[in-house]
């Protein structure tokens, strides 16, 4: 039993010693690596950095002193590796041999290390790894690669302020992350793009200097939400910023500057923010997006590109908002083959081709944009269906203000149109167009013209000062053009060929020809029976004598503001206003009968009075005790009468219950045509509430 008891004491003292030597074997937690084998005294001390790393504990630190280190390191250990001296970086030369420097230790950081000549800079396998203030030049390959799998990604890597040139591949290159951070770097003169990012979520690409790489700045595929933010994009080979088969990417706060393709482009991406970027100087469309949905474009300086300004292909639901869109070679903003896309808030100036051009763009609008200076058309639509152009201010332009060809139903609506070099709006071989409360002044040809166009609207436009017509309607149908001012162009109104046309309580004023008509049967100059009129122009020089012929079988009527050419103005206009916008008093009246007396000229010219009864129907609301006698004129055939106040009147009993006001005109003042037949005339005034009336008397001369 002894010997036994013995025994076992041996055995715990052995294993005390044992466990204190383990303790005793515990590495530093700081590290030092110097090639000279030296470390300026501090222990302990490795050679290589390899070395220094397989002896660091986790969490432990490797510091490494300037020097030239031929070495591929793998970095296998939670440690930090870091220069000794942060201003004079060591360099890890990876000898074309593998890899520079190889993380697969979750946590690990790698700090102002110099990478050169491997086969890839850094290469990045572990999850938590800060890689940050390296430089990483002239190696094979990327600089900085994260490599996860399909099947693994790698999480919360970032690669923070490093200098990354002169690689074969791209500068920074990630595949299979979530939530990685490339912050503060500097890529530049790399062989593929300065950043790459492939089957990545919840990235964050910001405040980088991306420049003069070989393939392009910054490159997105198959990404999830993430941000490209407040980076600087500069002279790279290809497109500036690229996003294709991506969702919920934010690029926002860019300078994208002088690249060799598009400065921005998105291609196969969702619902995603393209905000506030500089981009100018780029070879190709400063902004360019194709096949993608529910995009905004808003608040960037667009400028100087080689192509378009910012181009739409094929694109849904989207939004053009708040850019400035200036100098670029071709049409400021171009959208084509696309739906539901609206451009509003835009400042769209001097562009080489059109300011907005759409083409073959389904429901869509262009709204409250400023166009000018540009070199064709300020907006452009062809070959579109139901667009709405409204609140443009659109001046200015190389060619016209504003065009549609082979549109179908759609509106051009409050625009400010002017000083364009060609026609103000254009519309031609297009259907169900209404063009309504423009603007449309100063333009070197026409105002608004209309070229085979089908059933269409030109309603309440502001057509001024034009070097051509006012308003061509040319071999179209079916068209009404009404309350329109059509002032003061060359010519006011041009209508040739078409059928079935209405141009009616339209003001032509001051225009240096009124009208030219021709070959356009069928076309109507009033408003339509049984109370038509037509409308005003200033050169009109007949009466208002009630002598012209009906073309609604109604009675003329002397003094109802109606002109009464026997052969209408210029042949067309058989019921020319005789004051501007003069249609809308005619019909605001009341119509009522009356009797003049005498009624016939056999009755002789005795007596001092024209004797005038005015009937007032029971159901017309009103007495004939309402009717203001102050107001009452009566119309001859050479001007009017007024009411005197020192002549009888009085009120009677009429049929069915209306009412009669009795009034006398002076007879030396009134004078009724001298050449047989029934002639009317008109008794105007109002009630004492304002409602204006017209009572029509007529008398007979044989």
């Amino acid at each position: 039993m002894r010997k036994i008891l013995i025994g076992l004491a041996l055995t715990v003292v052995m294993l005390a010693a044992i466990a204190g030597a383990v303790v005793a074997a515990k590495p530093a937690s700081t590290i030092y690596v110097d090639d000279d084998g030296n470390c300026a005294g501090l222990k302990p001390c490795h050679r290589t950095i390899q070395r220094g790393v397989n002896a660091a504990s986790a969490g432990g630190t490797v510091k490494v002193f300037p020097g030239s280190y031929e070495e591929n390191v793998e970095v296998d250990e939670d440690v930090t590796v870091i220069a000794y001296d942060l201003l004079v970086l060591p360099v890890v030369n990876g000898e074309l041999a593998g890899v520079g420097i190889t993380v697969t230790a979750d946590g690990a950081t790698l700090d102002h290390i110099q990478v050169t000549n491997g086969l890839g800079g850094v290469l990045v396998l572990a999850d938590s790894v800060a890689v940050q203030s390296l430089t990483v030049t002239a190696n094979t390959g990327a600089g900085i690669a994260v490599l996860g799998t399909s099947t693994q990604s790698l999480s919360g890597v970032s690669v923070l302020s490093n200098t990354v040139t002169l690689n074969t591949g791209d500068g920074i290159f990630a595949n299979w992350t979530l939530g990685l951070t490339v912050s503060g770097n500097t890529a530049n003169g790399n062989g593929g793009y300065g950043i790459s990012l492939d089957y990545t979520q919840n990235a964050q690409v910001t405040a980088n200097s991306v420049g003069q790489n070989t393939l392009g700045g910054i490159l997105f595929v198959h990404v999830d939400p993430s941000l490209i933010g407040s980076n600087t994009v500069t002279g790279n080979g290809g497109f500036g910023i690229f996003v294709s088969k991506s969702q919920d990417i934010m690029v926002e706060d860019n300078d994208v500057q002088s690249n060799g393709a598009d400065g921005i482009g998105f291609n196969e991406v969702d619902p995603s923010f393209i905000i506030g970027n500089k981009v100018g100087g780029n070879t190709g469309t400063g902004i360019m997006v194709g096949y993608s949905q529910d995009i905004t474009v808003e608040d960037n300086d667009v400028d100087s590109n080689g192509a378009y300004g910012i181009g739409f292909n094929e694109v849904d639901p989207s939004y053009i908002l708040g850019n400035n869109v200036g100098g670029n070679t071709g049409t400021g903003i171009k959208v084509g083959s696309s739906q539901d896309i609206i451009v509003g808030g835009n400042d769209v100036q001097s562009n080489g081709a059109d300011g907005i051009g759409f083409n073959e763009v389904d429901p869509s609008y262009i709204l409250g944009n400023n166009v000018g200076g540009n070199g064709g058309t300020g907006i452009m639509v062809s070959k579109s269906q139901e667009i709405g152009v409204e609140n443009n201010d659109v001046q200015s332009n190389g060619a016209d203000g504003i065009g549609f060809n082979e549109v179908d139903p759609s509106y051009i609506s409050g625009n400010n149109v002017g000083g364009n070099t060609g026609t103000g709006i254009k519309v031609g071989f297009s259907q169900d167009i209404t063009v309504d409360g423009n603007d449309v002044q100063s333009n070197g040809a026409d105002g608004i013209g209309f070229n085979e166009v089908d059933p269409s609207f030109i309603l309440d436009n502001l057509v001024s000062g034009n070097g051509g017509d006012g308003l061509d309607v040319n071999n179209s149908l079916d068209i009404l053009a009404r309350d329109n001012d059509i002032n003061g162009n060359a010519l006011g109104l041009r209508l040739h060929g078409g059928t079935g046309n209405s141009i009616f309580h339209n003001n032509f004023v001051g225009n240096t020809v009124s009208l030219i008509a021709s070959g356009s049967p069928g076309a109507s100059f009033h408003s339509g029976c049984p109370n038509p009129t037509g409308n005003f122009w200033s050169s009109y020089a007949g009466g208002d004598d009630g002598t012209a012929g009906s073309l609604c079988g109604e009675r003329r009527v002397a003094g109802d503001g109606i002109g009464d050419a026997g052969t209408g103005f210029g042949g067309v206009d058989y019921y020319p206003v005789l004051q501007p916008n003069g249609w809308d008093p005619y019909n605001a009246r009341m119509r009522l009968d009356a009797t003049i007396h005498p009624k016939a000229n056999e009755e002789g010219n005795k007596g001092t009075w024209v004797t005038v009864k005015i009937l007032v129907p029971r159901d017309s609301g009103y007495h004939a005790r309402d009717i203001e006698k102050s107001t009452l004129t009566l119309a001859g055939n050479t001007g009017t009468v007024p009411w005197d106040p020192k002549s009888p009147s009085s009120i009677s009993e009429g049929p069915d219950g209306s009412t009669v006001l009795h009034v006398k005109f002076k007879r030396g003042a009134w004078l009724a045509l001298v050449f047989p037949g029934d002639w009317c005339y008109a008794i105007l005034g109002s009630f004492k509430d304002g409602q204006t009336i017209m009572a029509v008397g007529c008398v007979r001369i044989q």
